[in-house]
């Protein structure tokens, strides 16, 4: 099922669409009706094709009709997250060059001076644009025919990627019909609980395709493990969309366990142990998606890739950068200036087979990439060697400081058995696989790996810690 017009929307009628967060709870025909209204006064006010409308508003209904109403007015619709700091906001409104900003009182001042000031939890939110809640533009004919995406619509999601740097993720409105408007078919039309701010791209892309497929969405504004948890048990959704730092956090808070059918997993990687304690918190089916920090947040839908494009970047003044993947196994390289781009891929980055169709994982960074002898190693090719002997539960490959030869690979081993755990000397028939430079020529046994919040091994610990030896 695909949202094509506003009356696609309308049809579900009375059904719960967005309620949480901040604003009034929306059913599919008033948030019809308000998408209406508003790219109405949006029009009015001369925003259309070429325009570009940052979204700076609280996660909850207001903010998905606000960005759904400069789509179908055919502008560019530019979500804001709005936990960054006001200085990463202002970069972020000057590269995307907005002509206007759609956000509350809380927006820090230089953009208040752009503003279009509305209060998300006003009976009228959108008052300064002359409409309100179905006021302006009631769903006649004409009105129900119109595209929900205009063909000039356009999403720039901005991201500062960790950098520091914002870019913006493109998409077209062709893409948005094919991959962003499908009924999301986890979902059904059931009842989904979102713990990460709605104008996160992968986000908004969950919510809009519970949208098309007849649900609803539960936005969460302020995020607080006791509070979510409390929240989730009394709302009891079907499913459970969040990212693997959120549950991660929750399984360290006491409290009853609160039962839902499918927790979706974002962001990552994250390790199978925490998946399993995630199931067993929630009593619910894990499934991981890759996010737009890893994969791309329009790679593919349906089981199709779109010309292998991963990402765009756009640079004030510059091309945008883009970054293709060929196909497993092969490297990412990323075009324009930017070394690294915000959703995490980097020129030299390869590519692993995809743990879901179309959506690729990283089987190496660049950045783990250290020289031996003035050579390249690849750690994650030689861990996947390691990995492959069952004596070893886990294995990280690190550099070493060394006088003559630059550095060393060094081999931190977590054993199966811990009373017989196995050596180097015992693996020399796996590594005569790996180049004789990228060798381990020391290693060092543990009872764990040190791990980040998201589950990913901790490769600058154990860098520094074979730097101290």
């Amino acid at each position: 099922m695909i949202l094509r017009t506003i009356g696609d929307l309308a049809r579900r009628g009375d059904r719960p669409a967005v309620l949480g967060g901040v604003g009034a709870p929306l059913d599919h025909h008033s948030l019809a009706e308000l998408v209406a209204s508003l790219a109405a006064g949006l029009r009015r006010r001369g925003i259309g094709p070429g325009r570009v409308v940052a979204v700076a508003l609280p996660s909850g209904p207001t903010q998905v009709a606000a960005t759904l109403a400069v789509l179908a007015a055919g502008a560019t619709a530019a979500p804001l997250l709005l936990d960054w700091w006001p200085r990463e906001l202002e970069a972020a409104a000057d590269l995307l060059a907005a002509d206007l900003v759609i956000g509350d009182r809380s927006l820090p001042s230089p953009l208040r001076d752009r503003a279009a000031l509305v209060d998300p939890a006003a009976p009228l939110p959108f008052a300064a644009f002359g409409c309100g809640h179905g006021e302006e533009a009631p769903l006649d004919e004409r009105t129900a025919h119109q595209p929900l995406v205009g063909a000039t619509a356009e999403l720039w999601v901005p991201s500062t990627g960790g950098t520091g740097e914002p870019g913006v993720f493109a998409y077209t409105a062709t893409q948005l019909e094919r991959f962003w408007l499908r009924a999301d078919p986890t979902l059904g039309g059931g009842r989904a609980a979102v713990w990460t701010p709605v104008a996160h791209g992968p986000t908004l892309r969950f919510v809009l395709g519970a949208l098309a497929g007849g649900g609803s969405v539960i936005c969460t504004d302020r995020w607080a493990p006791r509070r979510a948890t409390a929240d989730l048990a009394d709302r009891r959704p079907d499913v459970l969309w969040a990212g693997i730092g959120q549950l991660g956090r929750v399984l360290g808070v006491d409290g009853d366990d609160v039962e839902v059918g499918t927790v979706i997993a974002t962001g990552g990687p994250v390790t199978d142990a925490a998946l399993r304690r995630i199931g067993a918190r929630f009593g619910a089916t894990v499934q991981r998606r890759y996010t737009a920090a890893e994969a791309g947040g329009w790679v593919s839908i349906d089981d199709d890739t779109v010309d292998g494009v991963v990402g765009a970047v756009l640079h004030d003044g510059e091309r945008p950068a883009q970054i293709t993947v060929e196909g497993p196994g092969t490297a990412v390289r990323a075009r324009g200036r930017a070394p690294r781009t915000p959703q995490g891929w980097a020129t030299g980055d390869r590519v692993a087979e995809a743990d879901h169709p179309g959506r690729p994982r990283p089987s190496g960074r660049i950045g783990d990439t250290f020289a031996v002898d003035g050579a390249p190693v690849h750690p994650a090719d030689v861990e996947a060697v390691l990995a492959e002997d069952p004596r070893l539960h886990q294995v990280a490959v690190v550099p070493r400081p060394d006088p003559v030869r630059g550095s060393i690979a060094v081999a931190v081993t977590v054993p199966t058995d811990p009373e017989d755990p196995p050596f180097l000397s015992d693996l020399a028939e796996r590594l005569a696989a790996v180049a004789p430079h990228a060798r381990p020529l020391a290693q060092a046994i543990v009872d764990e790996l040190p791990l980040t919040v998201s589950g990913q091994v901790h490769r600058r610990l154990l860098v520094y810690e074979e730097a101290s030896r």
